[in-house]
């Protein structure tokens, strides 16, 4: 009855109008799938380590992965210094010891070194700081060093040039994801890191956290006294979210693990256009990410023009007009020289951009990252089949879009 009186309410409405009353369709709500949790079980900690954490890292919360590294040990291993000079690292195992991850080319690592001689370190004079060019040669680093008319060598800093082998180890048991990174061990085991610049003011907050009161991983609890991990969401959970016909795609596009291992862990993560105006209000380049804040956008990982991915670059920006492009330089090469044989425009990684664009670790080039209104949707490492790439924006951008459909 209720129902007949309000379908002849609605008539008569109707013919008071003289109008149709549109029928609104249900709105369609895109649900993304929820990405692994770096930051959020951060918040989880009982109060008094919280607020130790977070005053220790300059008040900022700490990403869950750096907390997941403490008490690793400290590795074994030999190493060469700038003058040639040996350095095992296991003769370190009973000091307070700092690693510094640099790049020869960084120029936050550049601003970095200025500090050592004058401030950060003065008042430390127990330390062993190391600083370990991931990427720089003897010459390099010399190169390094008369850039910023700086001393070769401060005689509190043991400086050692790039040693595939133990960068390998290095950033696979510590993984410092940006230049610079430091890593504090106390007695031979890591009790902090710190990712980016490090301040006077930072490491005089971190030394006591660090080598004085250090944490392990089991001190990090909840209120219940719970581990706070049991809370972290990993790439398992995100792997079970996805449908078993959407994981297909995703290893039909896989040809070194490193695909599926990117896109389970940034997919449904947000992209961060603004954080590039964070720390650089004067930020320029040729493209600028917020330019597509409204556009699917293809992010190209690039390290050199060579002529087999150049022409795999065009072919693909070019048949994909409905889609924003950007290529990332992500080495010191000239921006100027890859734009004259790239038909999208080239930014570089050295540029003030958005902060996820280094947590994404890619092992060989092209590579790309796949954004949708905002949300990073995908990865796909090591391209080399131009068919494949043009598959790839159906499976991350369109309407197949893998971070929109759960297994449900």
């Amino acid at each position: 009855m209720k129902r007949l009186i309000l379908m002849l309410v609605l008539m008569l409405l109707t013919a008071c109008t003289g109008k149709d009353i549109p029928i609104e369709d249900d709105p369609i709500t895109e649900e993304y799938i929820e990405p692994v949790n770096d930051i959020e079980v951060f918040e989880y900690l009982n109060r008094e380590t919280y607020d130790l954490l977070y005053q220790a890292n300059g008040e900022k919360e700490v990403d869950t992965y750096i907390m997941e590294y403490f008490g690793r040990e400290l590795l074994d291993y030999s190493l060469t210094d700038i003058y040639g000079n040996t350095v095992n690292l296991s003769d370190y195992k009973d000091d307070k010891l700092i690693i510094e991850v640099a790049g020869n080319w960084c120029s936050h690592c550049k601003d970095q070194a200025l500090m050592y001689t004058d401030e950060l370190l003065e008042a430390y004079p127990e330390l062993v700081f190391i600083q370990y060019f991931n990427e720089g040669t003897v010459n390099e680093i010399k190169g390094f060093y008369a850039e910023i008319a700086h001393p070769l060598l401060p005689d509190n800093v043991i400086i050692v040039p790039e040693d595939s082998s133990f960068s390998s180890r290095l950033l696979s048991t510590y993984n410092p994801k940006y230049y610079p990174g430091f890593l504090f061990f106390n007695n031979g085991v890591l009790s902090w890191m710190k990712i980016s610049s490090l301040t006077k003011e930072e490491m005089d907050l971190v030394y006591d956290l660090a080598y004085v009161n250090s944490l392990s991983r089991e001190d990090l609890t909840d209120e219940n006294g719970e581990s706070i991990f049991t809370h972290k969401r990993t790439k398992d959970d995100v792997r079970n979210d996805l449908s078993k016909e959407n994981y297909a795609l995703l290893e039909s596009l896989d040809n070194d693990l490193r695909t599926i291992e990117n896109t389970l862990d940034f997919i449904g993560r947000d992209f961060g256009y603004l954080e590039q105006y964070e720390n650089d209000s004067a930020f320029t380049a040729e493209a600028d990410f917020l330019d597509y804040q409204d556009r699917d956008l293809v992010i190209i990982y690039y390290n050199e023009a060579e002529e087999t991915s150049v022409t795999l670059i065009n072919d693909f920006y070019n048949a994909n007009p409905d889609v924003g492009v950007v290529v990332l330089n992500v080495t010191d090469a000239d921006n100027e020289k890859m734009a004259e044989v790239l038909d999208p425009p080239v930014i570089s990684i050295m540029n003030q951009v958005p902060k996820m664009l280094n947590e994404v670790v890619f092992d060989s080039y092209p590579s790309a990252l796949y954004v949708r209104k905002g949300t990073i949707t995908g990865a796909f490492s090591n391209i080399t089949d131009i068919s494949l790439f043009n598959k790839s924006v159906d499976i991350f951008l369109r309407d197949t879009s893998i971070a929109l459909l759960k297994n449900n």
